[in-house]
């Protein structure tokens, strides 16, 4: 995943990473590492639950750092 972000990255012509890069990265890097129970049910969900779990977190900035 680290590798792929940041080819990604200086793909868009960076040296650096930003968090948009880590959630463009996600879903072709962790797709397939999903190991769902009934693979006739999982059937697309690993998707879902990759932008679940993408919606969810919280990107560190200088503001919610201070956050106690």
């Amino acid at each position: 995943m680290l590798k792929a972000v940041q080819v990604y990255a200086i793909l868009k012509g960076r040296g650096y990473v930003e968090p948009d890069d880590v959630k463009a990265m996600a879903k072709p890097v962790l797709c397939h590492r999903l190991v769902l129970k009934n693979a006739i049910m999982a059937k697309g969900q690993a998707e879902i639950i990759i932008d679940q779990i993408l919606n969810e977190a919280v990107v560190p900035s200088e503001e919610n750092l201070h956050k106690g």
